[in-house]
């Protein structure tokens, strides 16, 4: 490649990342930031509900929209690095938020068999909170037959999610589905 062309290569690179990290105006050679771009589809679910679900999608995912655009807890926070902090950063950055959800996400127990969504502390619960009054895109995703909760069955901080339309993923139809969510998603980032 002649030396202009690895210029303008540079230069075509470095538009191309800034496009996909904020959504931009261009206006006699400058650019501004007018309002936040998908950098991150964050992936709330309960490990011991749909784990393997959770990083299934957010394989098929990664695949569509690129490495870094999807976090998932597991996956994306080194050890040693402060969990809670790590959760606040990539809600912070997330565009849309999918709350998986699985046949016990609702009735899941902590180890005295309290219900865990009832506990203020409760990370899923805390995710949830954050998105919503935040005004981050929900998207609840029903995986493995599971049903949307009532709002009378959600703390009331929560209960939102309750009215928000669901997608369901099923492995019977998984490619399907994946493409529907991915269309979702679209329609979520560029509105």
């Amino acid at each position: 490649l002649l030396h202009k062309d690895v210029q303008f290569i540079k230069q075509f690179n470095t538009f191309f990342v800034i496009f996909f990290r904020k959504s931009i105006f261009i206006k006699e050679g400058t650019i501004k930031h007018t309002k936040k771009f998908m950098n991150n589809v964050f992936i709330s679910y309960r490990r011991d509900d749909s784990a393997g679900y959770a990083g299934r999608l957010a394989d098929a995912l990664e695949q569509m929209f690129g490495p870094g655009k999807i976090f998932r807890d597991v996956e994306d926070i080194p050890p040693g690095d402060d969990f809670v902090k790590a959760i606040e950063n990539n809600l912070q950055n997330a565009s849309v938020v999918l709350v998986v959800i699985g046949k016990s996400w609702l009735t899941a127990q902590d180890a005295d068999g309290l219900l865990r969504l009832n506990d203020p502390k409760d990370f899923v619960r805390l995710e949830i909170e954050t998105a919503l009054k935040d005004k981050l895109q929900v998207v609840p995703v029903l995986v493995n037959n599971a049903v949307m909760p009532k709002p009378e069955e959600l703390p009331e901080s929560i209960a939102a999610i309750a009215y928000r339309q669901a997608l369901e993923i099923s492995d019977i139809r998984w490619d399907d589905d994946i493409k529907r969510l991915h269309k979702v998603l679209l329609t979520s980032i560029s509105g």
